[in-house]
């Protein structure tokens, strides 16, 4: 199972699909990891994988879509910007962040010098480092 998209109605038995074929490739040796965007989700699949395997395993991995992606997207990178370890992900709805009463804050355009600029898209907080989206327009 490389690298594989499961997308169905509910009730089509994904979870079941995703929980067998988990459990034969662990089986074989190798590891999985399920991204799954709600907490339900991810205490459904733990259950139903102990339930089929028998018991829980390190090689049976389950993550929340943002705890995926500060763990194995954001973190592994965020040195590149920020020397403190990123703690959390925190939403814009305010509008632009790069913007202070109504004027661009210096060192966040999306381009300096024709290159893309990191922290136009990372925006550290003056207490902790973070890792903002922004809304789409």
């Amino acid at each position: 199972m490389t690298n594989k998209l499961v997308l169905a109605c509910a009730g089509a038995g994904k979870t079941e699909r995703i929980i067998r074929e988990s459990v034969e490739h662990i089986r074989s040796g190798r590891k999985v990891l399920v991204v799954t965007y709600t907490q339900n989700n991810q205490r459904e699949l733990i259950h139903r994988f102990i339930q089929f395997n028998g018991e829980a395993t390190i090689q049976f991995i389950v993550k929340g879509l943002y705890t995926f992606l500060l763990d194995d997207i954001v973190r592994p990178y965020q040195k590149c910007i920020f020397p403190k370890r990123i703690k959390t992900i925190n939403f814009n709805k305010s509008g632009d962040p790069h913007k202070r009463n109504g004027r661009t804050i210096p060192g966040t355009a999306e381009k300096i010098d024709n290159r893309y600029n990191p922290k136009h898209y990372l925006t550290s907080c003056h207490a902790k480092p973070v890792f903002r989206t922004f809304p789409t327009k």
